[in-house]
């Protein structure tokens, strides 16, 4: 049980440094941007948002998971966490 729930406090932080990068990103990149390239931003912003949601629900059901089915939620919740930092590794490139 130490694992998983040490486990689910390292996704919350990542998620917390995300919310911050998000953040960041919003108050001071996205405001010089125009047209497409904002929208495109805006866009991934929002894909962002939508992948962390579905980390947090992956959390919540390791939290409240059988020894069994942990393993593959964890499965699951790294997937989720490749995607955003893909998505974020993109939004980053375009912002420069």
């Amino acid at each position: 049980m130490y694992i998983r729930n040490d486990y689910m406090e390292k996704l919350k932080n990542q998620i917390d440094e995300w919310d911050l990068e998000l953040e960041k990103l919003e108050n001071t990149k996205l405001q010089k941007l125009n047209g497409d390239v904002k929208a495109n931003a805006d866009k991934q912003i929002s894909l962002i948002r939508s992948q962390r949601d579905e980390l947090k629900m992956n959390i919540a059901k390791i939290q409240n998971s059988t020894d069994n089915d942990w393993e593959e939620l964890k499965k699951r919740a790294e997937d989720v966490k490749e995607k955003i930092s893909r998505t974020f590794s993109e939004a980053r490139s375009e912002l420069k």
